[in-house]
């Protein structure tokens, strides 16, 4: 408590002021464009199954390993607990990470004296938060503030510990994390070669119990250590493998990845290459290789939203690239200008204005409709109002089968079965054998979304050779979500008892 109340808030208030002034702006935006991800609804299904007694589980009565951050469900439900939506508790702590982000930024750039265009990285973030968090809802946010802050202990060059104790939580947090925990790691390694004394070691090896403790509760209460959206996932990777899309969806990805920020990644893709020898930066550089690495090795580059953490990372190398660049022009010309370093900040602001000038036009056409509707919640509405439907009609628990679950499994009253496989082991097995989940699921509701106005001719025919007929379609922006159902399975009554 002593030391709180000699805490200088005068003296923060001055030095974070901007940090404080972007997150709330980060925060706006945050709401402005935000629509909860699927994916994040089966997290908060997961939450709220706990909190209603249900256990950490998808469908009751199931345990299955079907969320890639259980540690972010355990949270939500804390949410929940009080109160709170998971959704609106998820956007509101999204604006206290992008504040630790872009301090953790700050920081950065002082190692490598660019602290003065801090502005423009934090104007960055904020611009591109449509992007920088795409998929509302889910644990990216937290996860960008933990790697930012590993980052920063690298690259500050402060004690092993730091680091290796906030990439622990990274990868505590999802599995990816191992990437930023291996580079502490090696970090720590270098740092600490040829130290005779074990308590540094010691020190430095303390935090590795964070996911360790965590893997051992994972395998205690899943019995794996593998997510069943993981094993999904990459299963359907490695059958796109078999056409040779594999590394064509690797390289979309990276160039999708690099070219976020349309004109400023030439910037980003140049400072990547000049700072990847520099040593300060190079636990950056180190990171970004590493992660890449990560889902090359697990086969899985088709799913966008795992590339956030390098978007973010490309905002930085913009603006060291885009530093580097000016740096250039002026040591080349600067013989000629009449005061070098007035000509400096004047070179850098236009070659910034130059790469982000153009991309204004694009970012309002892609989203133009940003503003619209403030309230997250009401983003989802139409799989609200489809499982209540589906609740009315249904005798007894609803059984539905579908693609897209998450939405479902939060609201409707009864089983989901999910044909990906990301909560149902039952689907792969089908794949696996080429039959189509939908042909062993015992469902009575089967749903499609589809994002044009006809349904396409595979999925009719499956719904057919399954015994389904369209009951209803629900028009939304953008397409149709088409509900198909069938007679249910009569059931034997249990025999009586003797006598």
């Amino acid at each position: 408590m002593k030391m709180f109340l000699k805490i200088d808030f005068a003296s923060l208030l001055k030095h974070h002021c901007l940090v404080f002034v972007f997150a709330g702006l980060w925060g706006i935006m945050r709401f402005a464009y935000a629509e909860i991800g699927d994916d994040a609804m089966i997290t908060f299904t997961y939450a709220r199954n706990l909190v209603e007694g249900n256990g950490f589980v998808f469908n009751p009565g199931e345990v299955v390993y079907g969320t890639t951050t259980p540690l972010w469900g355990l949270f939500a439900a804390l949410g929940l607990k009080i109160g709170v939506a998971p959704w609106t508790w998820t956007l509101c702590w999204d604006v206290i990470f992008g504040g630790v982000v872009l301090w953790r930024m700050r920081e950065i750039l002082g190692a490598v004296d660019a602290a003065v265009f801090f502005p423009l990285a934090a104007a960055l973030v904020v611009y591109g938060s449509a992007y920088t968090l795409r998929h509302a809802g889910m644990e990216t946010g937290c996860y960008n503030a933990l790697i930012w802050s590993s980052l920063a202990a690298l690259v500050c060059r402060r004690a092993p510990w730091r680091a290796i104790f906030w990439a622990g939580w990274a990868m505590a947090l999802r599995p990816d994390g191992i990437a930023i925990l291996a580079v502490a790691c090696v970090y720590a390694v270098v740092r600490l070669w040829g130290e005779r004394d074990w308590r540094p070691w010691a020190t430095s090896a303390a935090p590795l119990a964070i996911p360790g403790v965590f893997a051992l509760a994972l395998l205690l209460y899943f019995g794996t250590l593998i997510p069943q959206s993981v094993v999904a996932k990459s299963y359907v990777t490695h059958r796109a493998s078999h056409f040779h899309q594999f590394w064509y969806l690797l390289v979309r990805g990276i160039i999708w990845n690099m070219g976020v920020l349309n004109v400023s990644a030439l910037f980003a893709v140049f400072g990547f290459g000049l700072w990847i020898r520099d040593r300060t930066l190079r636990p950056v550089a180190l990171f970004v290789g590493a992660y890449i690495g990560f889902f090359v090795v697990g086969r899985a580059p088709a799913f966008p939203w795992y590339y956030t953490p390098l978007v973010l990372v490309g905002c930085l190398y913009f603006v060291i690239g885009g530093l580097a660049v000016a740096r250039y022009l002026v040591e080349r010309c600067g013989a000629r200008m009449p005061n070098p370093r007035v000509a400096f900040p004047v070179l850098y602001a236009c070659l910034v204005l130059a790469a982000l000038l153009p991309q204004l036009p694009v970012m309002t056409t892609f989203n133009r409709g940003a503003f619209l509707v403030m309230g997250p919640e009401l983003h989802h509405h139409r799989y609200r109002e489809i499982a209540e439907a589906i609740n009315r009609e249904s005798k007894g628990a609803a059984r539905m089968a579908g693609l897209e679950i998450g939405y479902f499994g939060y609201f409707l009253e009864g089983h989901v079965f999910d044909t990906c496989g990301l909560v149902t082991p039952a689907s792969i097995e089908a794949m696996k054998t080429g039959t189509h989940p939908l042909l062993v699921a015992d469902s009575e509701w089967y749903v499609v979304p589809t994002w044009s106005s006809d349904l396409s001719r595979d999925e009719a025919e499956i719904a057919d050779a399954a015994g389904y007929t369209l009951h209803s379609k629900w028009d939304w922006p953008g397409g149709w979500t088409y509900v198909f159902r069938r007679p249910v399975k009569a059931v034997a009554p249990p025999p009586a008892p003797a006598g």
